[in-house]
């Protein structure tokens, strides 16, 4: 589902551009991604319905993705990073499975809004492990 966003925000308050690509770096190495071309894309999520903090593209083909995160962040940036990384472990079976649900039922429908609430609730869960941290509860 794309959401409307402003894309390569100049000011970012938080861990700059270069701090987060040094964690990008690093993480893609613990995560076994370096086959990956990974970019970090500073934007401001523009949604009215909840505030978003990161956001994952990719094109599982060419094995590239750009990891949009907050000009404005309100949590904890090495765990958004991570946790969109997270995606990406996850991208193969997340889009084959995501494909089967929706070919009998509509996006935002019942079942397809289990599945990604489960998928979420997957991804902290490896992204507090790959961390090492407590799992964070976000509403």
């Amino acid at each position: 589902m794309e959401h409307e966003i402003k894309k390569d925000v100049e000011k970012k308050s938080g861990l700059s551009k270069g701090e987060l690509q040094k964690l990008l770096e690093r993480w893609q190495k613990k995560l076994f991604l370096t086959e990956w071309d990974l970019k970090i894309q500073i934007v401001d999520f523009l949604r009215k319905d909840f505030r978003q903090s990161g956001n994952f593209v990719a094109d599982l083909d060419k094995k590239t993705g750009v990891i949009q995160l907050s000009c404005n962040p309100f949590r904890d940036e090495e765990y958004i990073l991570v946790h969109e990384m997270m995606h990406v472990v996850v991208w193969s079976l997340d889009s084959y499975a995501e494909n089967a649900i929706l070919k009998n039922h509509k996006e935002g429908d019942k079942v397809h809004g289990w599945y990604l609430e489960h998928l979420e609730r997957m991804v902290d869960k490896l992204t507090a492990i790959a961390l090492g941290r407590e799992e964070k509860k976000y509403a």
